[in-house]
C-alpha cells in the first residue's frame, strides 16, 4: 500500500514534516515555517489539511487557515491523526504537548477537530508516566474544555465504559446513538462515512478502554469500529 497508494498515509508524513521543521529550525520555529513547509510540499492531502493548504497558498495565515468560518473542514480528525509527535515530543509533559498543539492544531483545525489532536497528544505524553488505561484516558480530559461536545463525548465514553465493563460494543452503540451526527464535513453529509474527530476520538477510547493495555485486542476493537 505504502508504494501504490502513498497518500494513504498522511498520519505519518504529515507528522515528519513538523518534526523536521524544529529539528531544522529548533522548538520555537515559527508557526509559518510549519504553514509553508506542507503547503507547498508534493504529497496529497484532504480535507481540513487540504483546505487549509489553500488557505495558506492564498495569503491566509494561522490561525485563520483553520477557523471554522474558513476551513469548512475544521471538525474533521486531521490534527488528530497527526498529533503523535506532539505527545512523543513531550515525554509526562501533556502541558507542553498542548502548547505544541496549540500552535500546529490550529494550521489546520479549530473546535472539535483541534480538540482532538490536544486530547490524543496528552494522551501519548501521559503515557510515558503511566500504563493505567483508565488514568490516561481521564488525564488527559484535563486538556479539553468542559463546555466542548468533545470533552462531554469522551466523558460519555469513559461512564458507559462503566456501565458495561464486560462488552465494548455496548458502548460503541451508545456512541452510535448519541454523537455520529455528521454535520460538520462537508463530504461527510451526504456519504456513509463519518471523519469527525469527536466521534473519532470516541473509538479510539472505546479501544484502549476494553483493550485494557493489550495491544493486540486494542487494535483489534478499534479497527472492527
Amino acid at each position: 500500500s505504502m508504494t501504490e497508494n502513498p497518500g494513504l498515509y498522511d498520519d505519518l508524513y504529515m507528522d515528519l514534516t513538523f518534526v523536521e521543521v524544529f529539528e531544522r529550525e529548533g522548538l520555537d520555529a515559527p508557526i509559518m515555517s510549519h504553514a509553508k513547509a506542507y503547503a507547498n510540499a508534493g504529497y496529497p492531502l484532504w480535507h481540513a489539511n487540504q483546505a487549509a493548504r489553500y488557505n495558506i497558498l492564498h495569503g491566509l495565515t494561522p490561525p485563520e487557515s483553520g477557523f471554522w468560518e474558513n476551513n469548512p473542514h475544521a471538525d474533521c480528525i486531521d490534527y488528530q491523526i497527526e498529533c503523535d509527535f506532539a505527545g512523543l515530543m513531550s515525554p509526562a509533559m501533556p502541558n507542553a504537548a498542548s502548547a505544541i498543539s496549540d500552535q500546529i492544531g490550529h494550521i489546520m483545525n479549530s473546535g472539535d477537530g483541534y480538540y482532538g489532536g490536544v486530547y490524543l497528544g496528552a494522551c501519548y505524553s501521559l503515557a510515558f508516566r503511566s500504563d493505567d488505561i483508565y488514568y490516561i484516558v481521564n488525564e488527559a480530559l484535563k486538556s479539553i474544555p468542559k463546555e466542548s461536545n468533545y470533552y462531554k463525548c469522551i466523558s460519555d465514553v469513559i461512564k458507559w465504559h462503566g456501565r458495561y465493563p464486560s462488552d465494548w460494543k455496548d458502548t460503541w452503540f451508545e456512541v452510535q446513538k448519541k454523537w455520529t451526527q455528521d454535520i460538520g464535513c462537508p463530504d461527510g453529509v451526504f456519504a456513509p462515512f463519518n471523519i469527525d474527530a469527536t466521534v473519532n476520538s470516541a473509538y479510539v477510547v472505546i479501544g484502549l478502554l476494553y483493550g485494557n493495555g493489550d495491544f493486540g485486542k486494542t487494535i483489534e476493537i478499534a479497527t472492527k469500529i
